[in-house]
């Protein structure tokens, strides 16, 4: 038996519901990892319900995967979820929705777990910029959101951009900066 940690390098609760019902129905689902092993780096993971101890989702907005969430508690699955709320709107992230929905969210995913330790919340990663989110931003953004999650969960995780060109790249001109000064 194995605890199953899945959208950690993508978003299955927010973008692919479809495809995990049906690798649950096929009771296995085939992954590639950059360690390599298995055929040309592919790795099969067991799906059957007497196989797997439970789930650990990743999200920064699970909406679509609350017919999921009802078969896992139906068929007696607990899962738990690492949800990621940063609040940075559209220029920063296009494919989520507005703070207050994903807030509402995280309280209804909240709702159906056995207690607050079952959902940690991400502030992850904190990008600070010199436009929009400065310190000030931040600090306020983030008082809000606990406030809005208090007694729902725990714990919260938080961690900077690396300042990697490859990050800095993705970010409209002009709004990082790669000094990192203490709030």
């Amino acid at each position: 038996m194995h605890i199953i940690s899945a959208s950690r390098r993508t978003d299955i609760p927010h973008y692919y519901a479809k495809w995990f019902s049906a690798r649950r129905k096929a009771g296995f689902a085939e992954y590639r990892t950059v360690y390599g092993g298995g055929a040309a780096g592919y790795f099969r993971a067991s799906l059957e319900p007497e196989k797997v101890l439970g789930y650990l989702f990743w999200t920064k907005y699970s909406g679509p995967f609350h017919a999921e969430l009802k078969a896992l508690r139906e068929e007696k699955i607990p899962y738990v979820f690492q949800y990621t709320i940063t609040g940075y709107g559209k220029e920063i992230e296009p494919g989520i929705p507005a703070r207050a929905a994903v807030i509402k969210d995280f309280l209804k995913v909240a709702k159906s777990l056995p207690g607050p330790e079952s959902i940690q919340w991400r502030y992850d990663p904190i990008l600070i910029s010199t436009k929009v989110h400065t310190h000030a931003w931040h600090r306020k953004n983030f008082k809000e959101i606990a406030a809005s999650l208090s007694g729902h969960t725990r714990v919260v995780n938080v961690s900077f951009t690396e300042p990697y060109q490859k990050a800095i790249d993705k970010v409209p001109e002009g709004h990082v900066i790669t000094d990192f000064p203490h709030f």
